[in-house]
């Protein structure tokens, strides 16, 4: 039984992954974030540092618990309709950096912390017929350090 469950959650996995990529051309389609604002190349594919401004462990620790509700992979449903724009409201700060993943189609934000060196909120978006619809979450190390 397990075994079949982890295989309808593998098979799941691909298909939101496989939605996500375009295989000719990423359509700009109203882009949550517009990279010429930041200076950032929305499609180039190397890490590019977005914001300077830095949230605390405890706010990014906040939003991945409270906000993304600990929820690490969504469903359409799941997402609720998160932007980008909402996330970086809810945390007060642009991301750190940002990464186009070309081979999936997605675009990774990522919040570093002010008062943990070694975290991070990672923040994944995906294009569905011309929105951008959050797929992952995923955080480390977001304890304090002093």
């Amino acid at each position: 039984m397990k075994q079949i469950i982890c295989i309808f959650l593998m098979l799941g996995m691909m298909l939101s992954f496989a939605g996500c990529a375009n295989k000719d051309e990423v359509s700009m389609g109203n882009p949550e974030v517009e990279g010429e604002s930041y200076g950032i190349d929305l499609m180039g594919e190397g890490i590019q540092p977005m914001s300077e401004e830095l949230a605390t462990a405890d706010i990014l620790r906040k939003t991945a618990e409270d906000y993304l509700e600990g929820i690490h992979i969504f469903t359409i449903q799941d997402a609720k309709g998160r932007t980008y724009a909402d996330i970086k409201d809810y945390i007060g700060v642009d991301a750190t950096e940002f990464q186009y993943r070309a081979d999936f189609g997605q675009r990774i934000y990522t919040w570093r912390p002010s008062d943990a060196p070694e975290g991070y909120l990672t923040v994944t978006f995906c294009e569905i017929n011309g929105q951008w619809v959050l797929l992952s979450a995923a955080s480390s190390k977001l304890e304090k350090v002093e």
